[in-house]
């Protein structure tokens, strides 16, 4: 079973199961154009659980279009790289998905 987290720039978060990693054409509907991995986002933590182990997607060309701050994928982002990434920030809908028992 794979977790499947859209975090949204308004900062909902919407998660649901599938038997199957998200496809190609599943992650780039949730960010809205072509996807790019962020690098280091490996952790995600919902409502009081941790997820580890993840992938994480964002929009290629989403400061290029001008797509709000994601101010919380951000965190979680930065929480993990202690400030190996500097000052980047993440925005439009991000994409975060792993695979779990449940």
């Amino acid at each position: 079973m794979y977790h499947v987290f859209t975090i949204r720039a308004s900062g909902l978060v919407r998660h649901v199961t599938q038997p199957k990693a998200p496809t190609l054409d599943q992650l780039q509907g949730a960010v809205g154009g072509y996807i790019e991995t962020v690098p280091g986002f490996t952790k995600f933590v919902f409502l009081d659980r941790i997820y580890t182990r993840g992938r994480a997607y964002a929009d290629e060309e989403g400061k290029l279009k001008g797509k709000q701050y994601n101010q919380r994928a951000t965190a979680a982002w930065h929480e993990q790289q202690k400030g190996i990434i500097g000052h980047d920030s993440l925005v439009g809908d991000v994409v975060f998905y792993t695979k779990g028992r449940d």
